[in-house]
């Protein structure tokens, strides 16, 4: 009976997304402006040190997609959503980028490093890509780092490497953890610039569909969170009012009619 009473009663519920949907994922570049070398040392690595370390991001105006010096600088691919998210699988890739023989990439690795990694044969480097599977530890969260390089620049000349998909498979995203995994394709891609402007992106916020319970309008995020209401699932409304619910057809019939369907 309280179910009843709260369906009636409420007029808008917007629920959490699903977090093996990977819908919406994004591929950003940081590039932390400064690194406290002695406590990346500390804590084993970069992939370690990025929370503790304070290197991280936890919005998209705290991303720096700028390596903006000749000295050695640490830099990250992160993955984004506008929700929490549960994954196994990354791929992407560089595009084609100026004056790539000024640029040096020291080191790079995946995060977490235990991620089993198929990279292309010249990777990192200008039209070369990599895929990811996890290994012992998922990928959980938002704003998560899934690779890091070490690069610096001999001179002042400008580059922006762009993330891409995987020249080498066309594709570029993620996949989630199940048996098979599905794949969803990032839909943006940052870009470091190296004595240029970078490209900033930021994942887009999900929007809620219309869940018709009786002639109660609910804003869902996925048609399984509809049918726990006892709804009908419209992905083509995204708005309660004026109520759509009260506008679902119905079909004209006899009380003869309507009975006989029950017998």
């Amino acid at each position: 009976m309280w179910r009843v009473v709260a369906l009636l009663c409420l007029t808008v519920v917007v629920a959490q997304a699903d977090p093996n949907d990977l819908t919406d994922g994004v591929f950003i570049v940081h590039c932390p402006p400064s690194v406290d070398w002695s406590c990346v040392n500390m804590y084993g690595g970069p992939c370690e040190a990025y929370d503790p370390c304070g290197l991280g991001i936890q919005t998209c105006d705290e991303q720096n997609p700028q390596l903006p010096t000749t000295v050695p600088a640490l830099w990250y691919v992160v993955a984004a959503w506008s929700e929490s998210k549960h994954w196994c699988g990354v791929e992407f890739g560089f595009g084609d980028y100026a004056n790539a023989d000024n640029v040096i990439f020291v080191e790079s690795n995946s995060c977490p490093p235990s991620a089993l990694a198929i990279p292309t044969s010249g990777w990192p480097g200008p039209n070369e890509g990599i895929a990811l599977a996890a290994y012992d530890v998922d990928w959980d969260g938002t704003f998560r780092p899934v690779y890091w390089f070490a690069t610096y620049a001999y001179y002042e000349l400008p580059s922006v490497i762009q993330l891409t998909a995987n020249p080498a498979t066309g594709f570029g995203g993620f996949a989630n953890c199940a048996i098979p995994p599905a794949s969803y394709a990032a839909v943006a891609f940052g870009a470091l610039g190296i004595f240029a402007d970078g490209v900033p992106v930021c994942p887009p916020e999900p929007v809620p569909h219309v869940c018709c319970a009786w002639d109660q309008c609910f804003l869902v995020m996925n048609e399984e969170e509809c049918h726990e209401l006892g709804g009908v699932w419209h992905p083509e409304w995204d708005i309660c009012e004026p109520n759509p619910c009260f506008l679902t057809p119905t079909g004209a019939h006899s009380w003869g009619t309507i009975k006989s369907l029950y017998r």
